[in-house]
């Protein structure tokens, strides 16, 4: 079995060397970093991971996981791979404390965030919202030396380790672009979002907007329309536009409610109305079925519940830091015909 001794008389270099090379600590050059490296696991060296486990153990190292709620169902896809990173790790003698938020508000979720400080976590993974308040407290984290990686959604200016999520900006440009794929010249657009605190659905918005401005003259955006996130309050606010006498030959959306949107225009639209979305929550993928969505564009929720505990394990258990700042999750396009 190769030791770190044993890598060391292969490299010709001190074990100190050895184990600065192996836990990406400063002070070896590159080359001779490489050469360790290179030499370490064409012996197959393996680290001592219950060594550390119980060194960590000792530590009380803690990672706080705060995720909007499970209601969303698109959650319950991100909550699948927290579950995964959790008991990935669950030997590693890291402890992991996860709250659900029960309400979609900044106040509710500084509360959340002030709770999990109390128990003094090592690291935050977080879906924040672009709030000041959540943002003033989450540099008071930079400025305790604990890092945070968001996922799903960002927000700017607090010094976070990593993002992993998809490009919401470039996925709203995306949306942009299929719409002018399948809409005749003259065509008008309504896009529904949700609240501003969700920099995500933000961006999505300003890209589909930005293509639509610069590339698509012939195409209008007849309204913009503010929805809570959720089927009711989507019903709602597109009802009520399409009661007023006003028409759409196309919805875009890029929030939650999917179902209730979709309701409304059933009931007071134009048959044929042509819609694109995101995810392929259990509803999406039945009106899919149906015929009545076009396209709805997917973002790995996996993904962004897993990467994010990996990336703090990586960084608290073997000291190695993420390089990206960003890690962008795939931009999936699905139509009724590759929806398995």
């Amino acid at each position: 079995m190769a030791t770190i001794r044993s890598i060391a008389e292969a490299a010709n270099v001190s074990r100190g060397t050895v184990d600065k090379v192996l836990n990406d600590r400063p002070g070896v050059s590159t080359a001779v970093r490489e050469r360790v490296r290179r030499i370490a696991e064409e012996m197959g060296y393996k680290p001592n991971l219950a060594g550390k486990a119980l060194a960590f153990q000792k530590k009380d190292i803690r990672i706080g996981i705060l995720v909007p709620s499970a209601a969303d169902p698109l959650f319950l896809e991100v909550f699948d791979g927290i579950r995964r990173g959790i008991a990935e790790y669950a030997n590693f003698g890291i402890q992991f404390e996860v709250i659900e938020m029960t309400q979609n508000t900044a106040q509710h979720q500084l509360v959340c965030i002030r709770s999990l400080q109390e128990k003094k976590i090592s690291g935050l993974v977080i879906s924040p919202f672009d709030d000041e308040l959540v943002r003033k407290v989450l540099l008071e984290f930079r400025d305790l030396g604990i890092p945070v990686v968001t996922f799903n959604t960002d927000v700017s200016g607090i010094g976070r380790l990593c993002y992993v999520g998809q490009d919401s900006r470039r996925s709203g440009r995306v949306a942009a672009d299929l719409m002018r794929k399948i809409l005749p010249p003259g065509s008008s657009i309504v896009c529904i979002t949700g609240p501003a605190v969700f920099k995500s659905l933000s961006d999505r918005l300003a890209g589909f907007r930005s293509l639509i401005k610069a590339e698509c003259p012939d195409l209008t955006i007849a309204a913009v329309l503010h929805n809570e996130n959720n089927s009711e309050s989507a019903y709602q606010v597109t009802r009520d536009y399409l009661r007023s006498g006003k028409t759409a030959d196309a919805f875009y959306m890029t929030s939650s409610g999917i179902d209730g949107m979709v309701r409304a225009i059933r009931q007071f639209g134009k048959p044929g109305t042509r819609i694109v979305c995101f995810d392929l929550i259990p509803t999406t993928r039945q009106l899919m079925l149906e015929g009545l969505i076009d396209f709805s564009i997917l973002q790995e929720p996996e993904k962004q519940g897993y990467e994010p505990i990996k990336i703090l394990v990586d960084l608290l258990f073997y000291n190695r830091k993420v390089t990206e700042k960003y890690q962008f999750t795939r931009i999936d396009i699905r139509t009724r015909e590759n929806i398995d």
